[in-house]
């Protein structure tokens, strides 16, 4: 396979870290809805039975796929310079990145409820991190 330049590895990450981690994040969101209910973040649709439950997922995880595009994006694009400079980034500057983002978005954007911000915000890095692993994986990322 051919050497990627590092402008090519630059647009690689955006396109990634803009299209999939939002994907991500939903995917973890939908997984992840259900113990956040029975820890109390959704009393109000828990007490209405399974059904709306559900459905409160699964609208969570839409709205959680819309809202993180920005935060993915800004994310991407403070990566960015690393990436043209040196191909690659650590996995604490993802973090930081993914945190970053997140927060500025969330400062931006209000949230419907401002409880589970750092936790989401935790989450955010931790989808960071893993689309910097999988960017490597396939060879976008030197290592």
């Amino acid at each position: 396979m051919d050497e990627l330049g590092n402008g090519q590895r630059a647009l690689w990450t955006f396109l990634f870290y803009t299209l999939v981690g939002p994907f991500i994040g939903a995917v973890l969101i939908a997984l992840l809805g259900p113990l956040a209910g029975l820890a109390g973040f959704f009393p109000d649709t828990a007490a209405l039975g399974l059904g709306s439950f559900l459905s409160a997922t699964a609208w969570t995880a839409m709205f959680a796929y819309v809202w993180a595009a920005p935060a993915a994006a800004l994310a991407a694009l403070g990566l960015l310079p690393f990436v043209l400079r040196n191909g690659a980034f650590g996995w604490v500057a993802a973090a930081i990145a993914g945190v970053v983002a997140f927060g500025s978005v969330a400062i931006l954007f209000a949230l419907p409820d401002a409880k589970p911000i750092p936790y989401l915000a935790f989450l955010a890095g931790i989808i960071s991190i893993l689309c910097r692993w999988i960017l490597m994986r396939v060879g976008v990322l030197r290592t």
